[in-house]
């Protein structure tokens, strides 16, 4: 799935300007090109002087309500309830909302996180899956940096929304992501 996904990145450049990764190091002059004898500064020069095309941030789901659920449930011994007590599409906890904001604002006030070399890079779009608690970490990441949203319902852990006793389940409809996610955008053909 991941793999679909970054090639659906790689192959639609009008979708990405500027995309970022604070992951990675700054590109670094291949060892083949290094200047030495009988090698062209011009090509070595070129060579780093070349913005990358993509960069991407990968940021997981702030803590979630089976998040803290699980860790209730191991401290006390009972693990073995997890299955039958878990949400299929759990919301983030408050502390979740907290860790949001949180990283919301400090992406805001510290762009050397994702502008890391200097290049006057910016987070130009947000993608997201419809798994609730991921558009939730978004919200605050796309009212601090107005940056454009896109949910992508085919980014999803494997299974999707899914319960033990109730099986495959629905997440949020067009509408209701509409509402509580007012300004994030859904491709019509996923819908």
């Amino acid at each position: 799935m991941l793999t679909r996904t970054l090639r659906r990145l790689a192959t639609c450049p009008r979708m990405f300007t500027r995309c970022l990764s604070s992951t990675f190091p700054a590109p670094q002059t291949p060892c083949h090109l290094e200047e030495r004898e009988g090698t062209s500064k011009e090509i070595t020069k070129e060579y780093t002087s070349v913005q990358p095309l993509l960069r991407v941030l990968l940021i997981r789901h702030a803590e979630s309500v089976n998040n803290r659920l699980y860790k209730e449930l191991c401290d006390s011994g009972r693990a073995r309830l997890w299955d039958e007590w878990r949400h299929a599409d759990p919301p983030l906890t408050e502390e979740g909302w907290q860790q949001a904001e949180q990283l919301a604002t400090r992406l805001e006030r510290n762009p050397e996180l994702y502008d890391f070399d200097g290049r006057g890079m910016s987070i130009s779009k947000i993608y997201t899956s419809a798994m609730h608690r991921a558009m939730q970490t978004a919200l605050p990441l796309h009212r601090y940096l107005k940056t454009p949203t896109e949910i992508w319902p085919s980014i999803h852990e494997t299974g999707g929304i899914f319960h033990v006793k109730q099986g495959i389940l629905r997440g949020h409809t067009f509408n209701q992501i509409g509402v509580e996610f007012a300004g994030f955008h859904v491709p019509r053909e996923t819908v």
